[in-house]
């Protein structure tokens, strides 16, 4: 007989017999009797995600995200009405590797406790089916980061009960979840915004026959009709669609945060926002709550003459205590947008955009982190430890991090494996867990070596670290999205494959060397190691010295790239970055007016602008040269490109200043690093 995993969680995985493809979803349906108002607690777990449905009712949801080895469990109270009120586990398993989660045997584990005292657990008794309400082993991809979609079926009535199987998971860590549950708030009602009569032309999937669709067409022309609403701005969490049929069918439902032609933007590139559910005549009701979505819009197309339809949206939001808003005018309401764009990307953890990733990267979230200390009443803590605790876990067997955490698509940016000795050492700054910090520090070390390793010894560029190596999907050498910056300037070029052979610099990557080295030296010193503290500071300097003297140009700026192939690289490849700039800056490269008033005004004179999600790294080089001088510049542009996105109808703060019209009409309009803006004014401005 298997053994129980432990005592905290007395039960055996399990899955329904006979299953465990990808995209497959169960329902366990424990044999046991609740006592009406009587207090319960259900500890579960699954292998991708969960809903448990006490009477109906959904009162949990959000399996947090770890590592197959790393089993993280939820406590969810239970406290039933009535005697008939029946108890069900929902569990999906995904089955694939995506950005958000890597691929593992299909499982869900859980028992309940009536007070101390375990009274189900679950085991292979414990009856199981294939849940009826999903389409089994889908296979449209949402997006590559997301993984797999869904589609729903209101017409297939439930398959009898039969016991399910034991799973072995192999060996696992069990652990209670580290930061707040999820909740689910009140719906949200949308506003009709665009309704009519539609016609389907062909489609190869959900989301491209609704885009083909012919739209108020002759009603005795059309398949049926549309609706389109508003939720007024970015929400994150799950639609419910409620709707009466004359005729049985397949509603396709889509959504997105922008309008494109009077309909959402469905289809994006090769993303698909979209899911499809058979409906029988009569009245039918959708709530698929295991796949959480972003979107400010929500289009239904339902086949035939339905009536009395209703879309509503249930938001599910990480529970924490803003801070009261301090500002007023137009600075009250960035600030306002500012938190609600964090909001919406804090989930399990923090998480780059709710719309099309929702995924957890070192540099977004050491943004994000900078603005939860300043906006929320607790720093929002539980959520960073936890969120650099999952980084911690994602080092590769090359030494360095992976992208996401956790994800089992990689791959990984060498720049943004230095940017979590940053995050951490302001974690600290900012919470004074020094013991949090002395438990992460072979992971920094081990980090720190693989870098360090590859300096050349001698010759012009001894002290840098090269360029990562970048053949087939090795590493990204990215720093942010602009021209010669986003790591891609050799992607289309016929020298392709010969540049990647050649030893190319990054200033962008050793400077911020630098800055990792010293922040590493700060968790050293306050870990009590002043020796190797010294030793890091050292290490620091001797970079610094060696890219001021390789990367100098003789206009008083820096060059962004050095090697045997930068005289004939691209164009984009020799302009002037500033980002490049201000990370010399911090980093205690010698500063020189030219290079201060290319970060001020944010380019000029042929250089590259940095983006958004850099503009913390400029306005830090400012402030730390002038506080004085540059307060006022560094909270006007705030005000000017936040002011930017409300005039264009803006909720939430986006990915780009080019909106959704970037990166081939897939840019997000709601990024977690895009927060800041909260931040600087805490930090800047009168409270």
């Amino acid at each position: 007989m298997e053994e129980k995993l432990c005592a905290e969680l007395p039960a055996q995985p399990v899955w329904v017999r006979g299953g465990g493809e990808n995209n497959e979803y169960a329902d366990f349906c424990p044999d046991v009797k609740l006592v009406p108002g009587r207090p319960y607690t259900m500890r579960i777990a699954a292998d991708t995600d969960y809903n448990v449905f006490l009477g109906g009712r959904l009162v949990g949801f959000g399996q947090y995200s770890s590592y197959p080895s790393d089993l993280v469990y939820d406590e969810i109270p239970l406290r039933p009405a009535s005697a008939d009120e029946e108890l069900i586990v929902t569990a999906w398993h995904s089955g694939v590797d995506s950005s958000v989660h890597i691929k593992h045997r299909a499982y869900a584990v859980f028992c309940v406790f009536d007070g101390e005292h375990c009274i189900f657990a679950s085991g292979p008794r414990t009856p199981s089916r294939f849940t009826h309400g999903y389409v089994q082993h889908g296979r449209t991809e949402i997006t590559g980061q997301l993984g797999p979609g869904f589609d729903l079926d209101g017409v297939r009535g439930p398959d009898p009960l039969r016991f399910s199987e034991a799973v072995d998971i192999g060996k696992v860590t069990v652990r209670p979840r580290p930061n707040r549950r999820l909740v689910l708030e009140d719906a949200v009602e949308g506003r009709s915004v665009r309704f009519g009569t539609y016609r389907l032309r062909g489609g190869d999937d959900t989301g491209s026959l609704m885009t083909e669709a012919e739209l108020d067409v002759p009603l005795d022309q059309a398949d049926g009709r549309y609706y389109l609403v508003d939720l007024g701005r970015e929400t994150v969490g799950f639609p419910e669609i409620e709707f009466c049929a004359n005729t049985a069918g397949t509603a396709l439902v889509g959504w997105g945060e922008h309008l494109k032609d009077g309909l959402c933007r469905v289809c994006a590139g090769w993303r698909r926002f979209a899911f499809s559910a058979r409906f029988c005549a009569g009245r039918n009701r959708f709530f698929p709550a295991l796949r959480r979505i972003g979107c400010r819009y929500i289009q239904v197309f339902i086949p035939g003459l339905p009536s009395d339809v209703r879309v509503r949206f249930r938001p599910s939001v990480y529970p924490v205590e803003e801070k009261p808003n301090p500002f007023s005018g137009l600075r009250a309401e960035i600030y306002s947008t500012a938190v609600h764009t964090l909001r919406c990307c804090m989930h399990e953890h923090y998480e780059d955009c709710p719309w099309r990733e929702q995924a957890l990267y070192t540099l977004d979230s050491r943004n994000q982190m900078l603005a939860g200390y300043e906006v929320f009443s607790d720093g929002n803590v539980a959520m960073a430890r936890a969120s650099l605790d999952l980084i911690s876990r994602g080092v590769r067997p090359d030494g360095m991090l992976s992208l996401c955490y956790p994800a089992g698509r990689d791959l990984p940016i060498p720049f943004y494996t230095l940017a979590y000795f940053i995050q951490l050492n302001e974690y600290v700054r900012a919470t004074g867990d020094v013991g949090f910090a002395v438990e992460k520090l072979p992971v920094l070390s081990g980090l720190m070596d693989t870098v360090l390793g590859r300096r050349a010894a001698d010759g012009e560029f001894r002290g840098l670290v090269p360029r990562w190596p970048s053949g087939g999907r090795l590493f990204w050498n990215f720093y942010e999205w602009s021209p010669g910056m986003d790591g891609s300037q050799w992607s289309n070029d016929p020298r392709a494959v010969e540049a990647r052979k050649m030893v190319v610099y990054d200033l962008p990557f050793n400077a911020s060397l630098v800055l990792a080295l010293e922040a590493y030296a700060e968790l050293l010193s306050a870990a009590g190691d002043a020796g190797r503290a010294s030793l890091m500071i050292a290490e620091a300097d001797g970079v610094r010295a060696a890219a001021g003297r390789v990367f100098k140009s003789p206009d008083g700026c820096y060059h962004s790239f050095r090697g045997p192939v930068y005289d004939g690289s691209p164009s984009e490849d020799r302009r002037i970055s500033v980002l490049t700039q201000a990370l010399c800056v911090l980093a205690g490269l010698p500063a020189t007016e030219k290079m201060l008033s290319l970060i001020a005004a944010n380019g000029g004179d042929g250089s590259v602008p940095a983006t958004l999600s850099m503009a913390c790294f400029r306005y830090d080089a400012l402030l730390a040269t002038d506080a004085a001088k540059y307060t006022d510049v560094v909270l006007g542009e705030i005000d000017r490109d936040c002011g930017y996105m409300l005039d264009r109808g803006a909720t939430t703060f986006w990915e780009t200043i080019e909106g959704e019209a970037d990166f081939d009409g897939a840019g997000s309009l709601c990024h977690g690093w895009s927060a800041m803006a909260a931040y600087y004014y805490r930090r800047l401005l009168p409270v």
